[in-house]
Order: structure tokens, then sequence, then C-alpha cells
């Protein structure tokens, strides 16, 4: 309740803010860009390297007329251009959008483009809420720029969704998002060439409801990748999506988990998981309505299920209002290979070795006893 009275005071201040003379201006003014009334949006679709964006952006306000309230629009589009940069490292050039603002940013197919300069968005800082930096093939290919491109999505402070898709980033660096962004719910990091998340790379973030990760390369994670900060409710879900990478079961440090302090939902199908180690994935469990998404891996449900069984955690359709599952299990090396299994039961488990400690994990109505 408390992250949604703040999005929506966010919106009312954003709409508070937003100029009447946000208009567009007579064509020629803007060339080889363009405005669309209707939607109150500027697009730029392939800029040659010889077009002088921010001089485009100085006669919009002068064809507006500047005034005391802010220049915004609803969107700024930058869409097949041959830019290798945007923006600089020249001092002298203080605002490159000439103070026009802009609610949602989209910067999508530009093939050459290596570099979005931290300053080239100073406006919007404080306006804009949605950010799409997607399909731009070498974007932050190198160390310098991959730890650039974070701070400069770190500087819009009241940004609800960031989407960093399909560029060619290979890490997420350590303390990625190192200022406190309290309205940021969604991360999508889906298609790059991720192979690393660093530690601390999410703390700062407590209105986080979703990290994308799929389609990536990572094949370890480290005990402090996801640890976030506990200054939000326990019960509030993390989403975290990890489909289709490189992970095993030996890829997750212990203690991975143990950090998250959140109710989580985790989504590990298309990996190559064969079980869930105990001392990994119990932290998991410990918040009602937890759960992991085990969908297209190649799992074998020995004796290293069983823990799993015992506490309760699998499918059983005697309970099936039960709270803590773990989903989509398929098995592999067994005589059910190829089918779909709804349920593992005692049977399956009959030849394994007995566990003293299962007392310790029984599910209650709040968490698990951790006192054995």
């Amino acid at each position: 309740m408390f992250v949604i009275i703040k999005i929506i005071a966010l919106l009312v201040s954003v709409w508070l803010r937003v100029s009447l003379g946000a208009k567009c201006p007579p064509s020629p003014t803007i060339a080889p860009c363009s405005c669309a009334q209707y939607i109150n949006q500027i697009s730029c679709w392939n800029i040659k390297p010889d077009v002088n964006l921010t001089q485009i952006f100085v006669n919009l306000t002068k064809a507006l007329g500047k005034n005391s309230k802010q220049i915004i629009y609803d969107e700024f589009k930058l869409i097949d251009s041959e830019l290798t940069d945007i923006g600089s490292d020249d001092d002298s050039v203080e605002d490159f959008f000439a103070g026009v603002a802009f609610n949602k940013i989209q910067i999508t197919k530009n093939r050459k483009l290596k570099r979005i300069h931290n300053n080239v968005f100073k406006s919007s800082f404080n306006i804009t809420t949605s950010i799409t930096i997607s399909e731009n093939a070498i974007l932050a290919n190198d160390a310098p720029n991959e730890r650039q491109i974070f701070d400069l999505l770190n500087s819009f402070e009241f940004a609800t969704e960031i989407w960093l898709t399909d560029n060619n980033i290979s890490t997420i660096p350590e303390k990625a998002f190192n200022r406190s962004q309290n309205s940021l719910a969604w991360l999508s990091f889906i298609d790059n060439n991720i192979v690393s998340v660093g530690s601390h790379a999410f703390y700062s973030l407590p209105a986080l409801n979703y990290i994308l990760l799929d389609g990536n390369r990572i094949d370890k994670i480290s005990n402090k990748a996801f640890e976030l900060s506990n200054n939000v409710s326990n019960y509030q879900l993390l989403r975290l999506f990890l489909r289709d990478n490189d992970l095993n079961s030996d890829s997750f440090e212990s203690g991975t988990f143990e950090r998250i302090h959140r109710k989580l939902l985790l989504d590990l199908s298309k990996n190559n998981i064969t079980h869930l180690k105990r001392d990994v994935f119990t932290p998991v469990f410990r918040r009602n309505g937890s759960a992991i998404i085990l969908r297209h891996n190649p799992l074998v449900c020995d004796c290293n299920f069983k823990w799993l069984y015992d506490r309760r955690l699998l499918y059983n359709s005697s309970h099936h209002d039960r709270h803590y599952y773990v989903h989509n299990i398929q098995c592999n090396g067994t005589k059910h290979d190829g089918f779909k299994m709804n349920e593992l039961t005692q049977s399956h488990f009959q030849h394994c070795p007995h566990d003293p400690t299962v007392h310790c994990f029984m599910s209650t109505e709040t968490d698990y006893d951790y006192q054995c």
C-alpha cells in the first residue's frame, strides 16, 4: 500500500509540473527529428553523426517560447541512429537537451552507439519514470563504459522501471545501483551477455519488485549479489528471474539467498540444474508464499531432493493449498523419464538415509524454526 501511495503521489507531482507549452513546434524547426502531437512525443530516427541534437532542442525551446514552466514531453525516442556517443565530456555543454525533459526515454537499435554520457538527461533526472535502452549492439561493452551506464541510470530519482535489454553488457558491477531510488520497482537486463552480478548490485532499491536477468550467460552467483536492504516489509514479494542462463547446482554460493530478507519468487527455468542444495536454498522458504520454478532443467530426483519432500516444500495434491512449493518438476534418469511429474511421493525416497534434522525446518504460519 505504501508503494502504491508513493507511485500515485509521483504521478500527480509529474502531472503538476507538465508545461502547457510542450506542444509540437513547426516541423522544420526540429528536423530531422519529428513531433507527434497526439502522444506528445519527440522521435529522432536515422540521425547521422553530423547532426547537432542539442541545436535541435535549442530551436525547439525558442519556437515554443521559454517561460517559467519547464518544457516536458511524454516521450523521447532515439532509434536507428549512427551516433557513437550521446552527449560529451565537455563541461561547457551544460544541458544537452536545452532544458527539455521527458517522462519516458527510449534509445533503441543504435548499432554504433558506445556511450551515453552522464549529464545528457540532466533536465529529466527528477521527471522521467520509464527508461528503455535496448538493442544497441556495442553499448557499454568495455569496463569503463559499463560502469558509466549504471551511474547514468542512478541519476533518475523517480524512475519506476528501467529496461536495459539486448545490448552487449557483460557484467552488472558491484554496487551498480548505489543511490537510493525509492520508486524503482522494475529492472530488466534480458538478453545481454551478462556473466556476473556484483555484490550489493541492487542493495539501495527498497521498492524493487522485479529483477529480470533472463537470456544471459550467468554461471556463478555470489552470496552478496542479491543482498537487499531490510528496510522494507519482509512479506513484500521480490520476483527474481534467472531463466535461460548457464546455472547449475554448484553455481550458487552458500548464503546467496540468506540476505534477501523478502518473500521470493525465484524462476530458474531453462538452466542446467540437477538438484537444489539444502544449505543454499533453505532460506528461500522462510516466508510464506515463496516459491522456486524449475521448468526445463535436467533434474535428477534422487536423495538430493529428499530434504524438499521432508519439509513439505514440494507440490502435494492432497494439500494443494500449502504455501511452499517447488514448481514444475520433471525428473530425468528415473522410470518417469520424459513425463512431467506433478509430485514426488515417499516411494521415491524410501531408500534414502533418514535426516535427523527434519523437524528443525517444518513450516509454521510464519517462518521456519532454525533452532537446531
